[in-house]
């Protein structure tokens, strides 16, 4: 079935609509919508909408908050916001969120509105939405619009990130989301990797895709925001061969490691249930014929030591013998992320990610705060904890020569939310705050 989209370069409503049926098979806003903030007062939403056009460029009005410009490219199965560019008359506009889907709500749509918390609603509709893995098992992709009430699902961000289960995690990053029904599918994705954690939000039966930028947090950069490739649209018959046009627009690089191809025994699964005895998991792993026996999380003396745990492992050095004479290679998991015991390795608050309190930050598998499992999270700017991380991964590979590092938790640190960068933290003192440059 030929599949047709328009789109309105004025308002920027399109909709893909199978050819003899005036039902679309999706519809929606495909202007960017910002939520932002000016000198610290409230959120608005400010609205975009195209004016004057010269041949694929477009000058857009931002509802009396700015200008700005936009470059579309269509071809039979694809359509590319191909730059996108705004200025702001106030040069202390801080964008929160960028929004491609939202509308503000009317005065009677208010009135209908199951929630209030914002002022506006996501419109691009559909029947269905597919996001890959969007719930624990990868069966769990295809959700009716109904299905997933108030939800948001992580695409560049991993799960924990922004508020989504670890099972959710893959296969991260994607990107993009489906949207369709049995008579097509459109994807709609970044066509760059956003300087933003990006996620697919439905509310009721809505959806939108949203960069969370939290400018108000993090700072803004100065009245002029530039994109490239913000937007990228394919759709075919269905969410398959959808998926598969907005991948295949992207450049492939050809893999030059052999590695890829190495057949891996994780111990994530024998160490979950409680299974140490390493030399019965080595056998089962030269049964199979594996290449490399990774050893997973648990096998350290705490979350990013780098040293085994000897209670657990009390022969340590002697299983990887063990598992080196069946013909196993060895690999490590690592984190990258999360550490149990900063002062054991000479770290301190000044080495972890903290609030806009000043107070370090912790991550778990769960997403509770009230999970007693909490990790502290290491800050990657801090020059202690890139020494720590180098040095640890220097010792380990000079003790084992390990075949592999699995390195992890890109999914397991706080997003843009939660923690702030060091301008912007605040000491808490009794009654009064003080915010102090670090």
């Amino acid at each position: 079935m030929t599949l047709h989209l328009t789109l309105d370069i004025h308002s920027g409503h399109a909709a893909l609509t199978p050819e003899g049926d005036p039902a679309p098979v999706w519809e929606g806003t495909l202007y960017p919508a910002f939520w932002v903030t000016t000198g610290g007062g409230e959120p608005r939403l400010v609205t975009v909408t195209g004016t004057r056009t010269d041949g694929d460029s477009v000058e857009l009005d931002l509802g009396g908050f700015g200008s700005g410009r936009a470059v579309w490219r269509v071809s039979e199965t694809r359509l590319d916001l191909a730059e996108l560019e705004v200025e702001f008359d106030d040069p202390q506009t801080s964008i929160v969120d960028m929004f491609f889907g939202v509308r503000p709500l009317s005065e009677g749509e208010r009135d209908a509105a199951p929630d209030l918390s914002l002022p506006f609603w996501p419109d691009w509709r559909a029947a269905g939405f597919c996001v890959p893995s969007g719930r624990p098992a990868p069966a769990q992709s295809f959700f009716r619009r109904w299905d997933l009430g108030h939800a948001r699902l992580p695409l560049g961000m991993f799960g924990p990130a922004m508020g989504s289960p670890y099972a959710a995690a893959f296969p991260r990053p994607l990107w993009a989301a489906a949207l369709g029904d049995d008579r097509g599918w459109v994807v709609a994705g970044a066509g760059e990797v956003p300087d933003a954690a990006m996620t697919f939000d439905v509310r009721s039966t809505s959806a939108a895709l949203r960069w969370r930028y939290r400018e108000d947090l993090w700072g803004a950069p100065g009245p002029r925001r530039r994109w490239t490739d913000p937007l990228r649209l394919t759709w075919a018959g269905t969410a398959w061969d959808a998926y598969a046009a907005y991948f295949a627009s992207f450049e492939v690089r050809p893999s030059t490691a052999d590695r890829a191809a190495a057949s891996v025994w994780n111990t994530w699964g024998d160490f979950r249930n409680g299974h140490f005895r390493l030399p019965e998991v080595a056998d089962a792993a030269a049964d199979l014929a594996a290449d490399v026996l990774v050893l997973d999380d648990h096998w350290e003396s705490m979350v990013s030591s780098g040293k085994p745990h000897t209670g657990r492992f009390p022969d340590f050095d002697a299983d990887l013998a063990y598992a080196r004479k069946l013909g196993l290679r060895l690999g490590f998991w690592q984190s990258v992320g999360w550490i149990d015991d900063p002062a054991a390795v000479g770290l301190t608050d000044e080495d972890l990610l903290r609030g806009a309190d000043g107070r370090p930050r912790r991550a778990n598998w769960a997403l509770d705060p009230r999970d007693p499992a909490q990790h502290w999270c290491l800050d990657p700017s801090s020059a202690r904890t890139r020494a720590f991380l180098v040095q640890r991964t220097r010792e380990l590979v000079q003790a084992y020569d390990p075949a592999i590092l699995k390195l992890d938790f890109g999914y397991g640190l706080p997003g843009p939310d939660v923690a702030a960068p060091p301008t912007r933290r605040c000491a808490a003192s009794g009654s009064a705050t003080s915010c102090t440059a670090s």
